[in-house]
């Protein structure tokens, strides 16, 4: 219940905040409750939240497992597509068209999953880089991280394979990783001038 006396009294020196009666318990001034509820007062400036290294685990986990895995999908799904349009036993429309959606379902469901997975790998081993400032350690250039999550998640992908697999695995992943880390840089620069 707010006393009309009170609320309509109040002047610009007073902040242009009223007095409150809770409950006959007298007037709550808001400028002294306000800290409370984490509301700043004017004499300290109000910080938004920033991390510093950018994205967080699970963020980093969803962006790049969403986009690789839809990326993959219509990517295989596209090959896989057109592979069946060739190998289509008949070339009436319904037996092709059936023969397209097989395609597309089988490679496409493939590739989304294999990249999913594999950007799963990057966004865990490129959070537990940062975590322990690897770049920093390795002589502080930015690209390391991004690269060393590459050849780690191309070595994990291919580690049930044989070893020299596992290893081409390793550098084609951090090969991979760091023609990313260039063309998103120029791109940045780009854009961004």
């Amino acid at each position: 219940m707010v006393d009309n006396n009170t609320s309509s009294s109040y002047s610009a020196s007073d902040d242009n905040l009223p007095k409150i009666d809770l409950f006959g318990g007298g007037n709550v001034d808001l400028r002294t409750v306000a800290p409370l509820y984490g509301v700043a007062s004017e004499e300290e400036p109000d910080y938004l939240d920033y991390d510093i290294k950018g994205r967080g685990t699970v963020e980093r986990m969803f962006l790049y497992s969403g986009s690789s895995y839809l990326t993959g999908i219509l990517t295989g799904g596209i090959l896989g597509g057109r592979t069946g349009w060739k190998t289509a036993p008949s070339p009436r429309f319904w037996l092709r068209l059936n023969s397209v959606m097989n395609g597309a379902g089988k490679l496409g469901s493939k590739w989304g999953n294999n990249a999913g997975v594999f950007a799963l790998m990057y966004s865990l081993s490129e959070s537990l880089l940062d975590h322990f400032e690897t770049d920093k350690v390795l002589g502080g250039h930015q690209a390391v991280n991004p690269v060393l999550s590459g050849a780690i998640s191309g070595l994990l992908y291919k580690s049930t394979a044989a070893p020299r697999t596992a290893a081409l695995a390793s550098v084609l992943g951090g090969f991979g990783a760091g023609m990313f880390y260039v063309i998103r840089g120029q791109l940045d620069h780009f854009y961004y001038r």
